[in-house]
């Protein structure tokens, strides 16, 4: 997905009397990514991505005890949660 100052560019460059395969050559996108870009109404909204989980998720408690007590070293609190 384009940003929306590249979008706002093919659009001005459409304005100018450019046609899609000039504004193509020129911005180094395909035909078709300029050509959807100047048909969509306005700037699309990107979608939030769902938050996935972290590995260390179930560990998080028992690490922030460690780094409490002063063990910082990531091989021995690994050798802990083990």
């Amino acid at each position: 997905m384009l940003g929306s100052g590249s979008i706002i560019m093919l659009h001005e460059l459409r304005a100018m009397g450019k046609s899609i395969r000039a504004i193509a050559r020129e911005t180094g996108r395909s035909r078709n990514t300029v050509r959807k870009y100047l048909r969509a109404e306005g700037i699309p909204e990107r979608k939030p991505h769902p938050k996935r989980g972290s590995k260390l998720d179930p560990y998080k408690d028992t690490i922030q005890e460690l780094i409490n007590l002063g063990i910082f070293n990531c091989e021995v609190i690994y050798e802990r949660i083990k």
